[in-house]
C-alpha cells in the first residue's frame, strides 16, 4: 500500500514532508482515488499514514474518489488567419 511505503519514507527521514508533498502531487499520475493528509510535522503525517496503513480512521485523513467527467470537444474560430504561419 502507498500510504505504509510514504510512512516508511518520512519516518527514516529520507525525503522531508514538503519534497513528498510535492513529488505526490507533481510527479504521479492523476488516479480516481483520493487521499489528503492535514499534518504540520513529518512526524503528524507518519501517524496520519500509520492509521490509514493499519485501516484505522484518523481525523488527519481524509479519503474520497474524483469526479470521472467525459472529455468535451471544444472548436476555437479565431477569424483571424492564424492557422496560417
Amino acid at each position: 500500500m502507498l500510504a505504509a511505503e510514504y510512512r516508511d519514507v518520512l519516518a527514516k527521514g529520507e525525503m522531508s514532508l514538503a519534497d513528498l508533498a510535492h513529488t505526490s502531487t507533481v510527479g504521479r499520475a492523476s488516479l480516481p482515488h483520493r487521499m489528503t493528509i492535514r499534518a504540520h510535522t513529518a512526524d503528524e503525517a507518519v501517524a496520519a499514514l500509520d492509521a490509514v496503513a493499519r485501516g484505522d480512521t484518523s481525523p488527519a485523513v481524509m479519503v474520497g474518489a474524483a469526479a470521472v467527467r467525459a472529455p468535451q470537444i471544444g472548436f476555437l474560430f479565431t477569424g483571424q488567419g492564424s492557422q496560417y504561419p
